[in-house]
């Protein structure tokens, strides 16, 4: 076997452990030898594989990484809940939680060369406030290296959305005053800042990502744009509710 074909045939091995663990609810780990992703386009070659078998892709996560560039990973459709749904952890265990600004896409993208394209791209998007469900599939020493992360679709488990601005006048989205509760605790509750200095700077770099390694952002998809505050882990029985100034309101009952 090539070595080229052996680093397909190991890809192969991750996507499959990731699809099972996301089927049985059971993390897995990887070989600790080279079984796991050593390249950004190994991590993306696993994410497609992956999206493959899990249907419709309602949006993409995003954000700043260490360096330049941006973190990139899907969002499934069969991940997205209401606002005020209740979700029980899979494993038992508890679930991550991450307030951040979606923009939604409302219309097809302008020409990507068009001269006026990030005019047009503002105008074609609306604004809501979301709640990431952050769960990993993967166990282990490597499960916190970036690139296995970036395979897991950036450890997504779904989406909660809320309430939103359907005409959003397309200023900049960069400080704003929050609040978070988990329950009694108050996680965050005045300014913070949008990962990366401004939420439509970010659209503009998924744009082009979302057309490399998948099909493009579609009319419908919700962009999400970094945490808020820091990740952080919940109990069951927890009510977690949001709130973006100017944007809108979000909750989720973790189960």
């Amino acid at each position: 076997m090539t070595p080229h074909a052996s680093r397909q045939t190991a890809m192969q091995h991750f996507a499959d452990g990731l699809l099972t663990a996301r089927n049985t609810s059971e993390c897995f780990s990887p070989a600790a030898d080279s079984d796991h992703p050593l390249t950004e386009a190994e991590a993306y070659a696993v994410q497609a594989a992956v999206a493959r078998h899990m249907g419709k892709i309602a949006g993409f996560k995003a954000g700043p990484k260490s360096g330049n560039g941006q973190t990139f990973a899907p969002l499934m459709a069969s991940g997205l809940y209401a606002d005020g749904t209740v979700i029980r952890p899979k494993t038992g265990g508890m679930l991550g939680v991450e307030l951040e600004i979606g923009l939604r896409l409302n219309a097809p993208l302008p020409p990507r060369d068009a001269p006026d394209f990030a005019d047009r791209l503002r105008d074609s998007l609306s604004l809501v406030a979301v709640i990431e469900i952050v769960a990993p599939r993967v166990t282990g020493p490597l499960a916190d290296q970036p690139l296995v992360k970036l395979a897991d679709f950036q450890i997504n488990e779904g989406l909660v959305i809320g309430t939103g601005v359907p005409a959003w006048n397309g200023t900049g989205i960069g400080p704003v005053n929050a609040q978070m509760l988990l329950g009694d605790q108050v996680l965050l509750d005045g300014p913070t800042q949008v990962p990366g200095g401004d939420a439509f700077d970010t659209i503009l770099g998924v744009v082009d990502l979302a057309r490399t390694h998948f099909d493009g952002l579609q009319p419908g998809h919700v962009i999400i744009t970094g945490s808020l505050h820091p990740l952080t882990y919940v109990p069951a029985g927890t009510l977690v509710k949001g709130r973006i100034e100017a944007v809108g309101t979000v909750s989720v009952q973790i189960g």
